[in-house]
């Protein structure tokens, strides 16, 4: 099946984990009710983004959050990519996605790789490491409706890991984000769409939504972007939910008509 209806959920994370579940459930379920068969979470969506909350919000692999995303994509019969929270492991800390199908079962995980650790222009600096620890693997997964790729956040920033996505036959790469205002407003959106034209593919970037509390400095402003870089839905920085019809054979008209691959190999060859 080469077409689907797609939904991102925009959602704040308060400092009250069950809260954050309970507007989870209720933007899903009004995605499922308006058609869609695949749903997309943000980064750390029922954690506020903060190395405090990082610890305390943390959990092992088959609890609370996770069996609740579990029981999510079952109870509403569509493929859901969890975003990403705060898994505990062997005393490590990983920010960590998990992809359910219609069936509830995990199909597919991936432990954020470039951890975000910046100095800003103000000379504040925010160090994920300092709690998180780095994943090291990249892949694809198969589902119903094509291949499918997975970075979180600051991974945008790296082209290497898309083009081993693409070089795996990603046709749609999701990136549940939580870019800050500053950082937000330079690059989300440019990123995003360099890396739909860069390979030709859908790119999906749910980010959390800004509020008035600890989550104030998030940029927000979901987007969906086609293959050829236009943007498909959109929303600003408040909570909400983005739709979009997506149909995979665009990726194939837009490479016929830019074949950038061929250009790409043909011009590698020189170097041989």
């Amino acid at each position: 099946m080469k077409k689907f209806k797609l939904g991102s959920v925009q959602i704040s994370a308060k400092a009250d984990k069950d809260r954050n579940l309970k507007r989870a459930d209720e933007l899903i379920r009004e995605a499922a009710e308006k058609g869609c068969q695949v749903v997309a979470l943000p980064e750390m969506w029922n954690c506020p983004y903060n190395n405090e909350y990082f610890k305390k919000f943390a959990e092992d692999k088959y609890s609370k959050t996770y069996n609740f995303l579990k029981e999510t994509a079952k109870k509403y019969n569509i493929l859901l990519v969890g975003g990403s929270i705060p898994i505990l492991k062997d005393d490590k800390i990983y920010n960590e996605a998990f992809v359910f199908d219609k069936n509830g079962e995990e199909i597919y995980s991936y432990k954020k790789i470039y951890m975000f650790d910046v100095v800003f222009e103000n000379g504040k600096e925010f160090r994920e490491s300092d709690n998180v620890e780095a994943g090291s693997q990249i892949g694809v997964f198969d589902t119903e409706y094509g291949k499918f790729g997975l970075v979180i956040c600051y991974d945008l920033r790296f082209y290497e890991l898309f083009e081993s996505m693409h070089k795996l036959g990603a046709e749609c790469i999701f990136v549940p984000g939580s870019f800050t205002k500053e950082t937000g407003k330079k690059h989300w959106e440019l990123l995003l769409r360099a890396r739909a034209v860069d390979f030709q593919s859908f790119i999906i970037g749910s980010s959390m939504a800004r509020d008035d509390e600890i989550s104030k400095n998030v940029f927000g402003n979901s987007r969906i972007i086609s293959p050829g870089g236009e943007i498909l839905a959109s929303i600003d920085e408040k909570e909400g939910l983005i739709i979009s019809d997506i149909d995979l054979s665009e990726i194939d008209k837009n490479r016929k008509l830019f074949p950038i691959e061929k250009s790409r190999l043909n011009k590698l060859k020189i170097f041989d």
